[in-house]
């Protein structure tokens, strides 16, 4: 996404100082990581999780009538 910014921000005609593109990778790498880290700590919650109502099987979840 970062080199995406990149490439789009080298083409265009705007005149943007270094330090800012500098934190607008740093934020945009960031914000990524982040959400990469959220997601995965949701994933192994929910493989680890042992109370009986949070492994409710649900039937019809998933699916569309």
């Amino acid at each position: 996404m970062a080199y995406f910014f990149k490439v789009l921000i080298d083409n265009s005609p705007a005149e943007i100082a270094l330090g800012h593109l500098r934190l607008f990778y740093l934020m945009v790498i960031s914000s990524g990581s982040l959400g990469d880290f959220s997601i995965e700590t949701v994933r192994q919650l929910q493989e680890e999780a042992t109370h009986p109502a949070y492994r409710h099987s649900n039937s019809h979840r998933g699916r569309h009538r």
